[in-house]
């Protein structure tokens, strides 16, 4: 049976009130907290003790994350998203196959539980989502579309430059087709605080290089979008044991599949030009280039996990 005596914060970012009920050692912080200035009654805030809420707009839910290494003592701690979070049902979220969203209504049983975590954590260093992808292209490409290129190379500037040890790493990750997004995870304190130590030492040497103040809303996210890569390369060079679980996202599902479906058809030339020779048409094509993608999509990303696990196998960890 696993150990029940464990500490565990699991921070929930969230810049809106949640209207459901959330599991044991789950917590809501508020972001944007010194910019907006307001506290709601309840929850945690970003701005409470060591803080970078001023820095929301440009780090995202990195604020939580930040605010979770200094202030937490928990034996283990973790990120969660209001609308995301992992889940440890097989059967639910979006994993190797699944592109499923769930209802509100349904939590707090969909999201992964105390008593999972700790075992999980038993043999493993750490808890991930299941990577996104396989992309198009490769991550140096995928990042384009929420990073200017200009900003990539000053990151792996700061790399080369501040932490050599971690540039092959780094061009692995980006070269790589998948990638763990919107920076969720779970891990034991020491590695929870070893890799924020590590990650805001970097993004304060990109901001040195890196000047946002003209972007647009998006692309001052940036340094919230430079981490989902800078996790993966701490993974790599550290060897971490790394256990992924499916994503389960709080949303209309329908309403997400028809979002992505439209972004889809918007940046493919040659899908408006089925969907305009008739809806059969455009029908037919869709069925059978996504049941064909999905199959392919399936044994790529289970090849990426069972590489990794051999790694961290073949590490020493």
């Amino acid at each position: 049976m696993p150990e029940m005596n464990h500490d565990i914060d699991i921070y929930v970012a969230t810049h809106k009130e949640i209207d459901y009920i959330l599991p044991d050692g789950y917590k809501p912080m508020q972001v944007n907290c010194k910019v907006s200035g307001t506290h709601w009654d309840g929850y945690l805030h970003d701005d409470d003790g060591d803080n970078i809420s001023e820095k929301n707009s440009s780090y995202c839910e990195l604020t939580v994350l930040y605010s979770l290494w200094k202030n937490s003592q928990a034996d283990i701690k973790g990120l969660c998203h209001y609308r995301r979070y992992l889940t440890g049902d097989p059967n639910l979220g979006i994993g190797i196959w699944k592109g499923k969203s769930e209802l509100k209504r349904a939590m707090p049983s969909i999201a992964i539980q105390k008593d999972e975590i700790v075992s999980a954590l038993k043999d493993s260093d750490i808890i991930l989502p299941i990577p996104n992808g396989p992309f198009p292209g490769q991550v140096s490409e995928e990042r384009l579309q929420y990073c200017y290129k200009k900003d990539l190379d000053a990151l792996r500037q700061v790399i080369q430059d501040s932490f050599c040890d971690y540039l092959d790493s780094f061009d692995w990750v980006m070269n790589q087709r998948v990638l763990p997004s919107c920076n969720l995870l779970i891990a034991k304190r020491e590695v929870f605080d070893n890799y924020c130590e590590w990650l805001f030492s970097v993004l304060s040497k990109a901001e040195e290089k890196c000047d946002i103040s003209s972007y647009d809303t998006q692309h001052k996210r940036l340094y919230g979008f430079l981490a989902e890569i800078l996790i993966n390369v701490y993974t790599k060079q550290n060897g971490l044991r790394c256990k992924y679980y499916n994503k389960v996202l709080l949303s209309d599902y329908w309403e997400q599949s028809s979002n992505l479906l439209k972004r889809t058809i918007k940046r493919s030339y040659p899908l408006q030009l089925i969907l305009k020779a008739g809806p059969s048409a455009f029908a037919i094509w869709c069925y059978k280039h996504f049941k064909k993608k999905q199959y392919e999509d399936y044994l790529l990303l289970k090849q990426y996990l069972a590489d990794r696990e051999t790694e961290a196998a073949n590490s020493g960890k």
